[in-house]
């Protein structure tokens, strides 16, 4: 149970870290579109 719960934890790092970046990149993408088109 220990272990299975560091493997967890390790996993959920490791998946935040690869994909807060393109999130965060999606994010600006949209917004720049966004921002396109209401001008």
């Amino acid at each position: 149970m220990h272990l299975r719960e560091r493997f967890g934890q390790v996993c959920l790092f490791t998946y935040s870290s690869h994909y807060a970046p393109l999130r965060a990149l999606r994010v600006f993408k949209t917004l720049g579109e966004v921002r396109n088109l209401t001008k």
